[in-house]
């Protein structure tokens, strides 16, 4: 008689026909040689889109890697309307041939005009070097939707100067922003550049001749430290705004058709 050897349990890969009869198992299609991707009848790679969480993780690493490093993030930023109400006005100067002045003019005049949706605020103490060379960029500046502007604690009446200029008698701006002098008895403002977004957030602050990594006072120290980093951190901020605008619109979009 035959010696008959049984099997406890089939193969797992096996021929639904004949249940002993094994089969090959199938290739794992994520590990397939050029040859065989690139073949006729390759089966083409997943078209299922990304999730959303992995998209906004994508945005988020991408930020993270091309924010410039003098640049906050929006959750470590403070507004500035907690700390300067709304209500407060100020005269501001526009280069003219006559250097008119324009007096009160709101907080919220006074940031956003012209629908741009970041200001850069030049804070005039010991020194106009860095007024003057942002003048020089204004045009880029503009461009990228910045508005650029000195402020002073003085009365800059009869000085000619190249953007506009906001006369902060009561040290309104100055106080609020942390902007004066702590040896000048409250009359003398700190020599920098602030960098407000469309929320009114502090994300740059840059000082000028003081601070561990403030730029010196020559004009060479100033376009190079000064002048290129707020170019770079406007061209972000712009970017970072864009950005979100896009996945705002396109989240509604979406909600919309899921409503619908």
């Amino acid at each position: 008689m035959a010696n008959l050897t049984l099997c406890a349990s089939p193969p797992s890969s096996t021929n639904p026909q004949n249940p002993y009869l094994t089969k090959p198992a199938p290739s794992n299609p994520r590990k397939r040689s050029p040859t065989v991707a690139f073949s006729s009848d390759a089966t083409p790679p997943s078209s299922r889109p990304p999730s959303r969480t992995h998209t906004k993780r994508l945005h988020l690493r991408r930020a993270l890697s091309d924010r410039p490093a003098w640049v906050s993030l929006r959750p470590d930023s403070r507004q500035i309307a907690p700390r300067i109400p709304p209500s407060s006005c100020f005269n501001l100067q526009t280069p003219s041939p006559d250097n008119t002045y324009t007096p009160q003019v709101t907080l919220p005049q006074l940031l956003q005009p012209g629908g741009n949706n970041i200001t850069v605020l030049c804070f005039i103490g010991g020194t106009r070097v860095v007024l003057d060379s942002l003048a020089q960029v204004k045009g880029v500046l503009h461009g990228l939707g910045a508005n650029v502007m000195g402020v002073s604690l003085t009365d800059v009446n009869g000085v000619e100067v190249g953007v506009p200029v906001v006369w902060d008698r009561e040290r309104v701006l100055a106080r609020g922003m942390g902007m004066l002098h702590p040896l000048g008895g409250g009359r003398v403002a700190l020599d920098a550049v602030v960098v407000l977004d469309e929320e009114w957030r502090e994300r740059v602050v840059l000082p000028v001749g003081w601070g561990v990594r403030g730029a010196g006072r020559d004009a060479e120290s100033v376009l190079e430290n000064v002048v290129g980093r707020v170019v770079r951190a406007v061209e972000w901020l712009r970017e970072e705004w864009e950005e979100r605008v896009r996945r705002e619109s396109a989240m509604e979009v979406e909600m919309g058709g899921v409503v619908g």
